[in-house]
């Protein structure tokens, strides 16, 4: 899977509008110099004139329109930075939606077995950490970028406008500038590489013990991952602090060169007799400068920051998917379906062959592997050789929306979101039921009973249903399949586990059945 294009027509407006809000702000920092000349100018002719003695008429000699531009090219920069901040941020959150969909999208296409590879801190990472490296490039160093490269040629084009040897002085600081932001971009990028891949070790590790603190600890290993995790931390640390330092040395660089450049100012306006109004507006584009000239510097950070994010991106929606299913395929009808497993080769296991007739019940040989069956059958698993097919259609023909609405798992381990049980018994269906159609179709199937042990429908469940016990997770499993009619079912609970109530209903159902082992 491709990762998405920074630049779309959705987000090509916003590009526009920053370089018409960089190009506002370059224009007001020409007003607001040549305002201050002006001003400084009618000061100097004021004491020339030696007026300068009757202090309570000075205000009087001031040009108000350059009082005006001054002030008003102030407030027109001011709206112009926050408006150019929020168009960057928009631009930043829509490019880090269409990450979070694209990784979500190629995660629901990996077959199951692939993903539950991925460490959870990894993936825990991938939506949360890189996000944000690939959300600032767009939001603020791409926005940065444009007005740095509006900015700094009409300021050192304004400095030329005042005088020669000020434009001389401009252009030195930014060349100055961009070579040292050239020369510190490779370090910059390795040092966000590797603080990365000690962020993402220490995410891991930590995502997994936590969880199973208590057990590690009974096993004697509470010093030990302890000290794990004082390693990882001091790798971190080292990382982060590399990292930092070469950021920050990179931002101080502006600093020093523009208190470089205003001194050699003053010193050639004081040189070539320039007038304390052209020196006055000199420093003042300077000093509008120094901030656009110092977040420039900063695009190199989140530049590579970007790159290093950037370059996981591509490599986790590079991994292989499962095929793509036509949505012309077969359907299955309504009702019970018929099951043939034909030397069908899945997990580890050795070829399977079997065939379960539509309203009966099979059950899968002892050294089947159960899990990886079950799966193959719902689409989520690749046959090696050999076929499964359901109605004489093989699964591979089927869509994932025609399994899910005609084959229904009953084991330990549903999906479960966090929310109600009301949304949880109802994921999977073909249309979200209400609460009274639920209720209606459990007391049918006379399971009200044990939607009550569980709580009830308003009753509030934990991510993963952690809080839930093997029977209830059961239970639950049993609850759902209820309420969707399937025509198979995979039973991979004990029928001890599923209680009197539950065994009656899976023995009084119509639907084909498939029990392990």
């Amino acid at each position: 899977m491709i990762p998405p294009r920074m630049i779309t027509w959705d987000r090509g407006y916003l590009i526009v509008i920053l370089i018409a809000l960089a190009l506002t702000q370059a224009l007001s920092m020409a007003a607001a110099a040549f305002s201050t000349r002006w001003l400084f100018m009618a000061l100097h002719d004021a004491w020339r004139a030696g007026v300068m003695e009757n202090h309570h008429k000075l205000w009087h000699l001031l040009p108000p329109a350059a009082l005006l531009v001054l002030g008003g090219s102030g407030v027109v920069i001011a709206v112009a930075r926050i408006s150019f901040r929020r168009f960057g941020e928009t631009l930043g959150q829509s490019y880090a939606r269409d990450v979070r969909i694209a990784l979500f999208d190629h995660a629901s296409r990996m077959w199951p077995r692939d993903l539950a590879a991925r460490r959870a801190g990894y993936l825990s990472l991938r939506f949360v950490g890189d996000l944000t490296a690939l959300k600032d490039w767009p939001g603020r160093g791409l926005p940065l970028l444009v007005e740095g490269i509006v900015m700094l040629p009409a300021a050192v084009f304004i400095l030329f406008l005042i005088d020669r040897g000020f434009g001389v002085i401009g252009l030195c600081l930014a060349c100055l500038a961009l070579f040292a932001l050239a020369i510190m971009a490779r370090g910059l990028l390795q040092a966000h590489q590797r603080l990365r891949t000690r962020r993402a070790l220490l995410a891991a590790d930590l995502t997994e013990r936590l969880p199973i603190a208590p057990e590690l600890a009974a096993l004697g290993r509470r010093t030990t991952e302890k000290n794990l995790i004082i390693k990882r931390s001091a790798a971190l640390m080292e990382a982060a602090v590399r990292r930092i330092t070469r950021s920050e040395t990179l931002h101080a660089v502006p600093d020093a060169l523009t208190g470089i450049a205003a001194a050699l100012l003053i010193w050639w306006g004081a040189g070539t007799e320039q007038s304390t109004a052209n020196i006055a507006a000199g420093l003042a584009v300077l000093g509008l400068t120094a901030r656009p000239l110092r977040e420039l510097m900063g695009v190199t950070d989140r530049a590579s920051a970007f790159r290093a994010a950037y370059d996981k991106l591509c490599t986790a929606l590079a991994r292989p998917m499962a095929p793509v299913r036509k949505q012309n395929a077969a359907k299955l009808s309504a009702g019970p379906v018929a099951l043939d497993l034909i030397q069908a080769c899945v997990g580890k296991a050795a070829p399977l062959t079997l065939s379960v007739v539509p309203g009966t019940c099979g059950v899968l040989p002892p050294d089947a592997d159960v899990e990886a069956v079950f799966r193959a059958i719902t689409g989520l698993e690749p046959v090696v050789s050999g076929k499964i097919r359901l109605n004489h259609h093989s699964v591979e023909c089927l869509t994932l929306g025609n399994l899910r609405r005609s084959v229904m798992l009953i084991s330990d381990t549903p999906c479960i979101l966090k929310g109600t049980m009301s949304r949880v018994l109802t994921l999977g269906l073909p249309k979200r039921l209400t609460d009274a159609v639920i209720l209606s179709r459990l007391e049918e199937a006379g399971l009200s009973g044990l939607l009550s042990k569980l709580g009830g429908l308003d009753q509030r469940l934990s991510e993963g249903g952690r809080t839930l016990s093997r029977a209830d997770r059961m239970t639950l499993s049993l609850l759902r399949a209820a309420l969707g009619n399937p025509g198979l079912l995979l039973i991979r609970a004990g029928l001890r586990d599923l209680g009197e109530t539950g065994v009656q209903w899976i023995n009084s159902h119509r639907a084909t059945k498939l029990f392990a082992s």
